[in-house]
């Protein structure tokens, strides 16, 4: 038996010891660590709900997600980037009843039990794992939404896999392909390509647990790495490194990228960089993970460089937002899309009522026209989203957060634009004084990162 499968029988063990059943919520809220896969495997011998949660998430997140999920179990870092994740748990451990168990990876906290001693209440040999209906739900993602909390995603064994395949067949991705993943396993885009994709594929993995151009380009070198996926920022600068460095990297086949806006030179630059990589836009969200899967070769860079390219996997309509009617190609209006890789809807059914027609296509909100060739290009959102290096923000919940501070009588933030991060600076327009805060996202952080501070300035 192979030692990981080894590992994730005995997990499954423990926790079925524990008295997990298939349906219970399993959390973690981990950097991109190797025991994330064997959480996901656990996970999905038991028939398990597994739940990321994005690492940069703090109190208020962490606490919301974790009632309204109805986590009964989480992994997590006892510290990770100078930030105390155990204290932070027991800071809301009474107001969260069904919250059982609390694992730490890489270290020991008081109340909760390390990973290694979980493992070790395991039986591997004597588990027997139970019939799981793969189209029940297997994975609940929390994504920013405009009217406030984010909302839980719902996908099913099925949906995830479909996705998976449509990707693998498009691109010509067996196992003789090694995949590097940047992008954050709590993401969709990590999560499918980095935890569930090597398994589809029998293709090996390479998870980098921090983003450095230089050590990506190492690691591509050192691994033989053909295929990446993550957003601008990450093709951006290992393009710059590239060229800088002359570091062709002709491994690499394939890297698309979205999750925020990609400027046409980029991808330009891209193939002027690397010996043999095909980049493209692509587009998606974790409802509809890959709407489309921009090109396939280089040949046909004009189309994945202008475009977010070809739909593949979808039924895809573009409508006026505001009387529903399908536009002619070329036309703006907004995406409504279904297909066999769509989410199974939201956990709260008051979401679902708004984003889904009883046809089963889905409001995406994002604007877009349709090229002859049946191309899509993004050129818009009419929801009120912030993309900052390809991670959403809700201004509504920076809003929210803001009126918390007794200094501020009104507050309205929008996006500015950032060469890097595509959306960075956050304006505050109304307040009753100036302030700045250290916001990240839709949540407080200490000190600077490697995003540094987002700011908070009033509106002149």
């Amino acid at each position: 038996m192979p030692k990981s499968t080894g590992q994730a029988r005995a997990l499954a063990s423990a926790l079925e010891k524990r008295g997990l059943v298939a349906g219970d919520v399993v959390s973690f809220s981990l950097p991109n660590w190797p025991e994330t896969v064997l959480i996901d495997l656990a996970c999905a011998m038991l028939g398990l709900v597994c739940n990321p949660i994005i690492p940069i998430y703090r109190d208020a997140e962490v606490s919301y997600i974790l009632r309204d999920a109805g986590s009964k179990a989480i992994f997590i870092p006892t510290t990770f980037r100078n930030f105390d994740y155990a204290d932070m748990i027991e800071r809301h451990r009474a107001e969260l009843p069904a919250l059982g168990h609390v694992i730490t990876v890489r270290g020991g906290a008081d109340g909760a039990t390390p990973f290694e001693s979980l493992l070790a209440e395991g039986d591997p040999d004597g588990f027997v794992r139970p019939h799981v209906d793969p189209n029940v739900v297997k994975l609940i993602m929390y994504t920013s939404g405009t009217t406030g909390r984010p909302k839980g995603v719902l996908h099913s064994h099925n949906t995830i896999d479909t996705e998976i395949q449509a990707i693998a067949k498009f691109l010509s991705l067996d196992d003789s392909d090694v995949i590097l993943m940047p992008s954050p396993v709590s993401h969709i885009t990590g999560y499918l390509y980095g935890i569930q994709m090597p398994f589809t594929l029998n293709a090996p993995a390479v998870f980098m647990e921090r983003w450095g151009p230089h050590e990506a380009a190492d690691r591509i070198d050192e691994h033989g790495v053909t295929f990446t996926i993550a957003a601008t920022v990450f093709l951006q600068e290992l393009t710059d490194f590239s060229v800088k460095n002359v570091r062709d990297l002709p491994s690499l086949r394939y890297f698309p990228s979205g999750g925020a806006p990609v400027p046409p030179e980029v991808i330009y630059n891209a193939h002027k960089a690397f010996a043999r990589c095909v980049s493209s836009r692509v587009y998606g969200s974790t409802e509809a993970p890959t709407v489309t899967l921009g090109v396939s070769s280089r040949d046909e860079e004009e189309l994945g460089a202008t475009t977010e390219g070809y739909i593949v996997g979808h039924e895809v309509k573009i409508v006026d937002p505001a009387t529903g009617a399908e536009v002619a190609p070329g036309v703006e209006g907004e995406i409504l899309s279904r297909g066999p890789e769509m989410c199974l809807g939201y956990a709260a059914a008051d979401h679902n009522e708004e984003a889904f027609e009883p046809d089963g296509y889905f409001h995406t909100g994002d604007l877009a026209t349709l090229t002859t060739d049946g191309a899509m290009v993004i050129t818009g959102r009419s929801k009120d989203l912030i993309i900052r290096g390809g991670e959403n923000v809700s201004p509504r919940e920076v809003e929210d957060a803001l009126h918390e501070h007794p200094a501020i009588h009104e507050a309205a933030v929008v996006a500015m634009p950032h060469p890097r991060m595509g959306e960075d600076r956050l304006r505050l327009c109304g307040a009753r004084r100036r302030c700045r805060s250290n916001i990240r996202g839709s949540h407080r952080v200490s000190g600077k990162d490697r995003y540094g501070e987002a700011e908070i300035s009033r509106a002149t």
